[in-house]
């Protein structure tokens, strides 16, 4: 999980997608582009935590939702 408010790349997220984690990261800045605009992982508003704390919840319980 990602939650900045701002972030110019995310190489963490890189990273993260060539070891194959489910990531969960703010839609700001250049993150949507590292995540391919969300295909290859779940973005949610930067700031939003009301969503963030919804998107935890179903990657913890939801195991289909992580995979895809």
């Amino acid at each position: 999980m990602l939650a900045f408010r701002r972030e110019p790349f995310g190489l963490i997220i890189a990273e993260g997608r060539e070891s194959g984690c489910a990531i969960l990261a703010s839609n700001v800045d250049g993150i949507p582009e590292v995540l391919d605009m969300g295909r290859a992982g779940c973005l949610f508003p930067g700031g939003g935590c009301k969503v963030l704390a919804c998107k935890i919840k179903t990657f913890l319980t939801d195991e289909g939702y992580r995979r895809s």
